[in-house]
């Protein structure tokens, strides 16, 4: 069976640029939120299969990763987890494009071996979250218990993590008692339950941008453009994420 007409359309830029180009082995370096981890990697490997371009992707906090772009570091993708550090290097001039990519939801978890315990009662403990000064999730989750007027009552019992995925990882080994993480990251760890799936109308809209640093090629562009094809997509939404709309 062919490939589909997009996939195939893709496939011959790369192979253009290529041939035009230089004997150096071409490379997309992706700058990416912890929490794509996973389908990402599977993304990737696929677009690699399909061009033979190597990708490269760092994971951490989205605005760890932005202040590494912006003090130098060599990226062509940065896909955040926050429309603010996209926003943030676009000001700066840093980015060449910028599109919609993926939504999330953010949760309260617990250990997936403990007694069941309802909706923000949850919050026993020690709870872990991103550092809500560069992890995004840590940003809703501050704005969410801030709505609900309980960021104050339970500030003395967070314990901030440099990303969400090593907030998730304090539950699961019991260093904390609870988490406010991604519904994604909850879905793809059995070790955890979510104990309360948190609104969205009390916090920002989760929206994950994905866009080209300035500099990129256009291998970088045609990665971005592989990661919103239906197929690609699949990968995201199998993984709990829901595809964003166009602006």
């Amino acid at each position: 069976m062919g490939r589909p007409a997009y996939l195939a359309g893709l496939i011959g830029l790369l192979l253009l640029g290529a041939c035009s180009g230089g004997s150096e082995e071409p490379e997309v370096r992706v700058f990416a939120a912890a929490s794509t981890a996973g389908a990402l990697d599977e993304a990737a490997r696929r677009f690699e299969e399909a061009t033979g371009v190597r990708v490269t992707c760092s994971y951490a906090g989205s605005g760890t990763l932005a202040r590494q772009i912006e003090q130098g570091a060599s990226a062509d993708v940065f896909l955040s987890a926050h429309r603010m550090w996209v926003d943030h290097l676009e000001a700066r001039g840093l980015l060449r494009s910028r599109r919609p990519f993926l939504r999330n939801r953010i949760v309260i978890v617990r250990r997936a071996d403990e007694q069941p315990v309802p909706g923000t009662s949850a919050l026993e403990g020690r709870i872990a979250l991103g550092d809500p000064q560069y992890v995004p999730a840590g940003t809703y989750a501050q704005q969410a218990l801030r709505t609900t007027g309980t960021w104050d009552v339970l500030r003395g019992r967070l314990v901030t993590t440099p990303n969400v995925r090593a907030a998730l990882r304090l539950v699961e080994i019991g260093e904390t008692d609870s988490g406010i993480v991604y519904a994604t990251d909850a879905h793809a760890n059995d070790a955890v339950r979510v104990a309360h799936l948190i609104p969205e109308t009390d916090h920002d809209p989760i929206e994950y941008p994905v866009a080209v640093c300035a500099g990129a090629g256009d291998d970088a562009a045609a990665f971005v453009a592989f990661l919103r094809t239906p197929e690609v997509l699949t990968v995201f939404e199998e993984h709990g994420f829901t595809a964003a709309r166009e602006r």
